[in-house]
C-alpha cells in the first residue's frame, strides 16, 4: 500500500505539470528579484510585475513562520491556456506557473480584490511546505538530487497540502477562501481528498481544509 501512495503523489505532480505545459517558442522574458525569476511575455508583464512585488511580500510574511525553501525561485506568468488559478512543483527546481487569466465566473476566486496576490500567494506556500527535507530526504537529495520520490511532504494527504495554502493566503492576503462567502458554506471535509486542484471545482472543499489546518495547528505537518 505505501508504494501504491507513493506513486500515486508522483503521478499526480507530475501529471499537473504536464496538462499545461509551456510553449517554448515564445518571446520570454525574465525579471530578476531577491528571490524570484519572474519569466512572461510581453504581452502579460503587467501581472508578471505585480506578481513580482506580491511574491516578495509573500515571502518575507511566510518566512517568518516557515522554513524558506532553497535556492531561487522561478515563477511564470502565462496566458497560453483559458484556465484560472496555477500550481507549483518542486523538481525539478522550485517552480510556480500562475495563469494570467482574471477569474470570471470561477465561484472559488471570483469574490477577492488582487487575484494575482491570492493565487501568488497560495503557490508560494505549496513551495515552502514542498521543498521542506531533512534527515534521511535530505541525505537522498545529497546524493540523487531533487528527485520527485525525495519531496516526503509529496505524500501528505491533499486537504493537508491544500488546507496550508488556503490557511496562509487567507491570513496573509486578508480576503481569501476561509473567509469568503464561497469558503463560509463548507461545513465537510470530506471531499477534500477526492477532489482535483480546479479552483472552479473545490472552494469549499479548501475552505474546509484551510478550518482543520487552523485548528490542528499548522507546524505539526511541517518536518
Amino acid at each position: 500500500m505505501r508504494s501504491i501512495a507513493l506513486a500515486a503523489a508522483l503521478l499526480f505532480w507530475t501529471a499537473r505539470a504536464a496538462g499545461a505545459q509551456l510553449p517554448p517558442n515564445e518571446h520570454w522574458r525574465t525579471l530578476r528579484t531577491q528571490h524570484f525569476r519572474v519569466h512572461f511575455t510581453p504581452s502579460v508583464e503587467e501581472q508578471a510585475r505585480r506578481a513580482a512585488v506580491n511574491a516578495e511580500r509573500a515571502y518575507a510574511e511566510l518566512s517568518t513562520e516557515l522554513v524558506p525553501p532553497r535556492g531561487t525561485i522561478d515563477l511564470v506568468i502565462s496566458d497560453n491556456v483559458d484556465f484560472v488559478n496555477g500550481y507549483a512543483t518542486p523538481f525539478p527546481s522550485n517552480r510556480i506557473v500562475v495563469y494570467s487569466h482574471p477569474p470570471t465566473d470561477a465561484s472559488g476566486l471570483r469574490d477577492y480584490d488582487d487575484w494575482n496576490a491570492l493565487v501568488v500567494t497560495h503557490e508560494l506556500t505549496h513551495i515552502f511546505h514542498l521543498d521542506r527535507s531533512r534527515g534521511i530526504w535530505a541525505f537522498g537529495q545529497a546524493i540523487f538530487g531533487r528527485n520527485p520520490l525525495l519531496f516526503p511532504n509529496l505524500y501528505e494527504p491533499r486537504w493537508v497540502l491544500e488546507g496550508l495554502a488556503v490557511y496562509f493566503e487567507s491570513r496573509l492576503t486578508g480576503v481569501a477562501r476561509r473567509v469568503s462567502p464561497v469558503g463560509r458554506r463548507s461545513t465537510s471535509m470530506a471531499p477534500c481528498c477526492s477532489t482535483t486542484c480546479r479552483v472552479r471545482a473545490v472552494p469549499a472543499a479548501f475552505a474546509s481544509s484551510s478550518r482543520a489546518v487552523r485548528r490542528l495547528r499548522f507546524p505539526s505537518f511541517l518536518l
